[in-house]
């Protein structure tokens, strides 16, 4: 396989891992019971309700998808240190966000756990690695090809994803309609990804042309 064709792959691969946690989202929420309301209820919690096993399993594609992205990433921008600690971030994030479905976060109301901790802390920590892997990809784009579009995507996607983490942190301070905001960080987030990820299946040639031989 060809050099341009394995970074499709990637690319194919990381939008199925989005469409997959999304498709799995959407199935859980909608059998979910009365005594969950997505507006106030974060998601893992829902792993506790009806279906529930959809989480872990949305999550692990999710995951697989994101290193996949993250690989096909590397392969596409050639050297630099941009690239290096964009794609170990990003890789660093989907390993982290794959351990939160590993661990499941205990239900409404009942005691905090051990396990619910090591979830809670692994998801922030996803958070705030892919937020600044998409920063530095962003910058990698700009660099390897300035005045480019993609940089200027790239950097609108990670504004709007940076956004709306601050927007989740103010709503957990004041515990006020948390879950609404985990979700539109999350799909702020999966925004981003989808869209380097059709990138990579659809214009990587494109944006290879563009890429100095030797980047410093």
């Amino acid at each position: 396989m060809s050099a341009n064709l394995d970074v499709r792959a990637f690319g194919i691969a990381g939008m199925l891992g989005v469409a997959w946690f999304a498709a799995a989202l959407l199935l859980m929420h909608a059998a979910a019971g009365s005594g969950l309301d997505w507006t106030r209820h974060y998601v893992s919690q829902f792993a506790n309700g009806p279906r529930g096993w959809l989480l872990a399993l949305g999550t692990f594609g999710h995951a697989a998808g994101n290193f996949a992205l993250g690989l096909g990433l590397h392969r596409s921008l050639r050297g630099g240190a941009l690239r290096t600690w964009a794609s170990g971030l990003f890789l660093l994030a989907a390993g982290g966000f794959a351990l939160t479905g590993l661990v499941t976060v205990e239900p409404p109301g009942a005691a905090a756990s051990f396990a619910g901790a090591v979830h809670r802390t692994s998801a922030s920590a996803s958070f705030v690695l892919e937020l600044a892997a998409l920063v530095l990809f962003s910058a990698a784009f700009a660099r390897r090809a300035p005045g480019g579009g993609m940089a200027r995507v790239s950097l609108a996607l990670s504004a709007l994803a940076a956004a709306a983490s601050a927007t989740l942190l103010v709503a957990i301070l004041l515990e006020w309609r948390q879950g609404l905001a985990e979700r539109a960080a999350l799909a702020a987030f999966m925004a981003w990804e989808f869209w380097a990820a059709w990138q990579l299946a659809g214009v990587c040639a494109r944006l290879e042309r563009h890429l100095p031989d030797n980047p410093r």
